[in-house]
């Protein structure tokens, strides 16, 4: 329904497509249901056998037609504001061809609580591709949202999409592959999404699994050979602390499975801290 509800701008739409990943409930009967506009059409694009989040938005980006020059994509639990489209229309046509991606902020919100309202300062910035804004995501983490961003498709795909092994931290390497490719990102300063939180979220399921440090460490030892070597010490240190903490956490709460998995991910750390500073003085 957030969609339908962008008025005149959904007119400037080629087509509204439902990747729908053999999901067991009625998401594609729902949609096709509510769907009532003739214009721009609804397509449902649904694979034969789960094949997980980022291998069913790859394949459903290099199934769009040849005449599309940007997609907007948005995860089936995230709900659009009521200027999302026309605001990432009205950005994309003012874009030169440096600009591979059109990203915007977003509401953060849990049942009905509000967590956090978005960068609500109105303009817009021009994020540089190359090596100084990989290293500065790399400290900062990923501060992109892939379901409030309009992608040039063209771009998407010479980068290599999203990386079909990753579970948690797929977005945090495609965004820092594309800005090591040299496109440039526009930001607008606004909430135009909601994002929903909730328990059985991906991000829950990493944080007790460890599973988006481990991620996190193959992702920086990609691109250990252009941090520098403070950065790089840094960064594990970090994560130390992080681990450390959440090590503690689970003692408190008598969990030995979640204390002994980070108390093991202290030594995973520290190898790949060595691995990479040897990527850097190789």
């Amino acid at each position: 329904m957030g969609i339908l509800n962008q008025g005149h701008s959904l007119k400037n739409v080629h087509e509204v497509v439902l990747a729908d990943d053999c999901s067991p409930d009625r998401t594609e009967a729902v949609a096709k249901e509510i769907w009532k506009a003739s214009t721009p059409p609804l397509r449902t694009f649904r694979n034969s056998k789960n094949t997980k989040e980022y291998i069913n938005v790859n394949t459903c980006v290099a199934s769009l037609p040849e005449n599309v020059e940007w997609f907007l994509h948005m995860h089936g639990d995230n709900v659009p504001l009521p200027n999302w489209l026309e605001s990432f229309q009205k950005a994309c046509l003012k874009a030169d061809n440096k600009v591979g991606m059109v990203c915007a902020s977003y509401e953060v919100f849990e049942g009905n609580k509000t967590l956090n309202v978005g960068d609500k300062r109105g303009g817009q910035e021009r994020i540089i591709g190359g090596d100084e804004s990989v290293r500065g995501t790399i400290l900062k983490g990923c501060w992109w949202h892939t379901s409030c961003t309009a992608i040039r498709k063209k771009t998407f795909l010479e980068v290599g999409g999203f990386p079909p092994g990753m579970r948690q931290k797929g977005d945090w390497d495609y965004l820092l592959r594309f800005l090591s490719s040299g496109s440039d990102i526009i930001y607008l300063q606004k909430p135009l999404m909601r994002y929903r939180m909730h328990e059985a979220s991906a991000s829950s399921f990493a944080l007790g699994a460890n599973l988006d440090i481990e991620e996190s460490l193959q992702i920086v030892l990609k691109f250990a050979g252009i941090m520098r070597a403070h950065e790089i010490l840094l960064y594990h240190y970090r994560t130390a602390v992080t681990l450390l903490r959440r090590n503690l956490s689970a003692i408190i709460k008598i969990n030995p499975k979640k204390a002994y998995s980070s108390a093991l991910y202290q030594i995973r750390n520290c190898a790949n801290c060595i691995s990479c500073l040897i990527v850097k003085f190789k």
